[in-house]
């Protein structure tokens, strides 16, 4: 007995919170809401009717005309007078009104009596606000230099808040998080309450008017059951207060909208993958300091990293459906296994594994030889079945052939191309950049096929650590088909497919003027004997499957007209023509940021003026604190979250022949923002560099007045200085 009341001790209390809500809300259901559960049963009793003269009316069964109960009024007692006669003739009296004048007098006096209210609020709460501005002016503006010392108001709602909110804020957090882990409650509650609130009954008799409008297309039951659902929402709103109904409007209004801005910036990414599939493998961002060229590239890459996974899935699809038979979770699996244990490692890998092992299957098939092997997991030998040839596929029964109307395809050139793409499809990370960008593809895998998820506007920044991979460092060595600059580089020649992002290429390529004086047969490592050029070219031919080529060069520059002619003309050049202010996609927004904004600015500047005449700490300024940053932190949110910006790109051949195209592009911060990347990429060398002078700005010497003397122009180290002054020296020599 005593280790039963010690198992029931140990169970978390808020079981025994929600099992009581739970019973509570049964109990209002059974004596407060009743008339909801009476029209719930009538409800299912029309749904079951409607089921019958459907039925019925399939076989060619005949019914009486009584059977269907959704068409007969409600037995039960609603808030208003259930009479549908009376109804209709209200409802055309109330439209009549419309055009009488004694009405729209009334209506006018009505209309001045709530203004003059209106006004005489208004000015109450003009007098407020000057009456505050009053006190906060003498309370805040007093200047002292108690530098951070909280006032003794303060400290005691500091005392409040440690002891009394904070916990209570704490504690309604941990029941959520209960109330998350253990769904069932609520599921259990919302049920309830759907019935309690007779929506439920609304739903079912909505299905049962549709099931027995479509064998009996009664148009003239119509207004009738629009009476009906008049009834059952007047039993609905009086369920419940109306300013509970404002706060549940206002929440589904709230996550219709973020419903709505979702599916926008959704379609706004399909949009820049349509750019991308549209344009030529390698494409350079051109455009002055600023203007956010490297930020393009970025989002761009991004977005390719999605492109390959669907289209690498979209492989595996089609190979699937030539062979529906073949036992492909066989083939993954043993790739899965070599994979992981180092044996395959690239593309060249995969193909030279499954040529030889189909090799292997063709000879049995062809001799009948009986092979034997080593099994991996196993230390016996064990002899090869003929039904566990080609993974366990039944090659008698299925064939090794199909034909789809183009060519006829081999069973084992399909193989290679899903092995391929598998192994694509489930590498975790293909980004190969100069600089350091963060991505958050999150892999799904309960042992049978992975799944991804690539959704950029579902992440919590809060778990982004969990799932952060950064881009692969880029030893551009993999991209040189002569030279190298590390001699034996073991990752020379290893780069099949990925995405390639150079930030900044013209400083590692050099343009025409800086390559020259270089020499193509010197013996040091160049830009003219590398083979760079060469390997871009040829990119797409160890990359390719099923005529897809899984690679893509991104790369910015601030003058691309300045390169190399060969590698310019590899690329299409991306021109940033325009780009927009930073728009928001939920709908009906501007009222909340026209408020946002008026708030904000008013803080500010009472912070600022604060700031100024007081090193102290008070409650009136801590509280409005909460409310400044409440208001300023809701609308960065809603932006960071929802924010777009449309782009206008122009899109030139590296040939510059003059043919530009423009095309809509959209940044989305969500995206690109999210600590994607730092455009100060290279700001660690230079601080580096600058710790070890020991000066700094304010080390600077100043000139001594607006003219300057001869020894504070020396100072500049300039070389039209140096000039001027050897010119000097020459005429006195």
């Amino acid at each position: 007995m005593s280790g039963l009341f010690g198992k029931i001790r140990n169970i978390n209390h808020r079981h025994y919170i929600c099992v009581g809500l739970t019973l509570a809300f049964i109990c209002l259901g059974i004596f407060v809401y009743t008339t909801s559960l009476e029209r719930l049963v009538e409800s299912f009793k029309d749904l079951g009717t409607s089921f019958v003269r459907y039925f019925a009316f399939l076989f060619s069964i005949e019914l009486p005309d009584n059977v269907v109960t959704v068409t007969q009024p409600s037995g039960v007692t609603f808030p208003v007078e259930n009479n549908f006669e009376q109804f209709q003739f209200d409802f055309k009296t109330y439209w009549a009104l419309f055009g009488d004048k004694a009405v729209f007098i009334s209506y006018l006096k009505k209309l001045s009596g709530v203004l003059f209210y209106a006004i005489v609020f208004i000015e109450l709460i003009l007098v407020l606000s000057f009456g505050l501005k009053l006190v906060l002016s003498q309370c805040f503006y007093k200047t002292n230099n108690k530098y951070n010392i909280d006032t003794k108001p303060l400290m005691f709602y500091k005392r409040l808040r440690g002891a009394v909110i904070i916990p209570i804020r704490d504690y309604i957090r941990s029941f959520k998080e209960f109330l998350s882990v253990n769904r069932i409650y609520r599921g259990l509650w919302l049920t309830i309450w759907l019935i309690n609130l007779n929506i439920l009954s609304i739903v079912v008799s909505f299905f049962a008017y549709v099931l027995y409008f479509s064998v009996s297309f009664g148009i003239g039951e119509l207004p009738f059951q629009l009476y009906k659902l008049y009834l059952d929402l007047t039993l609905m709103f009086n369920g419940l207060p109306w300013y509970v109904w404002v706060v549940i409007f206002t929440v589904i209004f709230d996550l219709w909208r973020k419903a709505r801005a979702d599916k926008r910036l959704r379609g706004f990414e399909h949009i820049d993958e349509g750019f991308l599939m549209e344009n030529p493998i390698c494409l350079m961002v051109n455009g002055e300091m600023g203007k956010g060229k490297t930020t393009l590239a970025v989002d761009m890459m991004l977005s390719q990293r999605i492109i390959f996974r669907d289209k690498a899935k979209e492989i595996l699809d089609n190979c699937a459906a030539m062979f529906p038979n073949f036992p492909w979770i066989n083939l993954e699996l043993e790739l899965q296994y070599f994979i992981n244990n180092g044996h395959i490692f690239n593309l060249a890998g995969i193909e030279k594994y499954i040529v030889r092992k189909c090799r292997i299957y063709d000879e049995i098939l062809e001799y009948g030889a009986v092979y034997k092997c080593i099994k991996r997991n196993a230390d016996r030998l064990i002899f090869i079945d003929f039904n566990a040839l080609y993974w366990g596929y039944n090659i008698d029964l299925y064939g090794m052939t199909y034909n789809n109307r183009l060519s006829i395809v081999p069973l084992q050139s399909v193989i290679r191309q899903y092995a391929e793409a598998y192994f694509i499809y489930i590498c975790q990370n293909y980004s190969l950049c100069n600089i350091a960008v963060r991505s958050d593809d999150i892999m799904y895998d309960e042992g049978n096929f992975p799944l991804w998820d690539t959704d950029f506007f579902s992440r919590d920044p809060e778990d982004s650590e969990q799932w952060s991979r950064y881009s692969k460092i880029l030893d551009q060595d993999m991209l040189r088909l002569g030279k190298l600059i590390k001699k034996d580089n073991p990752h020379a020649g290893s780069l099949e497919f990925g995405i390639i992002l150079m930030s900044e290429i013209g400083k590692e390529r050099l343009n025409q003027v800086e390559q020259q004086g270089i020499k193509k047969n010197a013996e040091e490592t160049n830009q003219r004997n590398d083979l760079f050029n060469y390997y871009i070219k040829m990119c797409r031919h160890p990359s390719t499957i099923s005529y897809f080529p899984f690679f893509r060069f991104f790369a910015d520059e601030q003058r691309a007209q300045s390169l190399g002619a060969d590698l310019r003309e590899l690329c299409a050049l991306v021109d940033i023509d325009s780009k927009g202010e930073n728009r928001i996609a939920i709908p009906f927004f501007t009222l909340e940021d026209m408020i946002c904004d008026f708030v904000v600015k008013k803080y500010n500047a009472i912070y600022t003026k604060y700031r100024f005449h007081r090193g102290d700490n008070t409650l009136s300024m801590h509280l409005i604190k909460a409310i400044g940053t409440a208001f300023k932190s809701y609308q960065l949110r809603r932006y960071n979250r929802y924010g777009f910006n449309r782009m206008v790109l122009n899109v030139e051949q590296g040939t510059m022949d003059g043919k530009v195209k423009s095309y809509v592009y959209y940044l989305m911060p969500k995206k690109i923002y999210s600590d994607r990347f730092c455009t100060d990429c290279y700001s660690g060398y230079f601080r580096e560099r600058a710790l070890r002078t020991g000066v700094g700005m304010n080390d600077y010497p100043e000139y001594g007045s607006t003219m300057a003397t001869a020894e504070e122009l020396r100072a500049q180290n300039s070389y039209f200085i140096r000039t001027i002054e050897e010119n000097v020296r020459g005429d006195k020599e």
